[in-house]
């Protein structure tokens, strides 16, 4: 039987990410916990020095169904998904009481607190807003956050709204992949974050981990993150060079 990706759509048809639905039901809690994918610290992956040419591209291409191209897509055209959750807004009652909960928030601890518990996706545009009034304190909160195991959805919202903010935190998100020590699926969605922004040190970080996650998870898609943030940082290259 092949096996199905964690990040894929769980085939049984909910809708959801397969981790977050059916995966691992069949197995013991000892062989559950066995599957948190804590990584090597950052110095003992090396993959040495980047070579992007258009080689490697041509090479190593996006697939084209993976979380980190539907994460990629949200953060670059939110209105698509925007549509979508106004339409189900409309026609659903189970976000109201959320929403008036968020809506009550008046500080950035409080925001945080539910940022953590989790919220139903069709507030996340709400939660987003909510955190814009107090962008500068909880802005510390969750990079300081993000240094430990997180949820997964934590961690994706975490980085929708600062990327939202437009600001560059390139330099808190290396010390974080370089200093501490987490799961799989969070340093794919930072390496993918950083595709984004200039530093010196991101083409390396991204570098080595595509290659990592690609020798470590060939079946998983993580590798992703890191790949879509070369195609960015290489995208960008090549406007800067038409327009020179």
């Amino acid at each position: 039987m092949e096996k199905i990706s964690r990040n894929a759509p769980c085939p049984c048809g909910s809708g959801k990410k397969f981790k977050k639905c059916c995966y691992g039901k069949d197995d013991s809690a000892g062989e559950r916990d066995e599957k948190i994918e804590i990584l090597p610290i950052r110095r003992n992956i090396d993959y040495g020095v980047p070579r992007l040419r258009d080689e490697f591209f041509e090479c190593n291409q996006l697939y084209e169904i993976s979380a980190a191209r539907l994460f990629y897509m949200h953060l670059t055209v939110p209105e698509l998904f925007e549509g979508c959750v106004d339409i189900v807004r409309s026609e659903t009652n189970r976000h109201l009481a959320e929403e008036q909960e968020i809506n009550r928030i008046r500080g950035p601890e409080e925001l945080i607190k539910i940022l953590k518990r989790g919220v139903d996706n069709l507030n996340d545009a709400l939660l987003r807003k909510k955190f814009m009034e107090f962008r500068e304190e909880t802005t510390i909160i969750l990079l300081r956050e993000l240094r430990y195991l997180q949820d997964d959805v934590f961690v994706e919202l975490a980085i929708d709204f600062l990327f939202a903010t437009g600001m560059n935190y390139s330099q808190e998100v290396i010390e974080i992949i370089e200093n501490y020590q987490r799961d799989a699926y969070c340093v794919s969605l930072l390496c993918l974050f950083l595709g984004f922004y200039d530093h010196p040190k991101i083409n390396k970080i991204l570098w080595d981990y595509y290659h990592y996650f690609k020798a470590r998870f060939p079946h998983e898609t993580f590798r992703e993150g890191p790949l879509w943030g070369l195609y960015e940082i290489n995208a960008r290259c090549g406007k800067q060079e038409n327009s020179g």
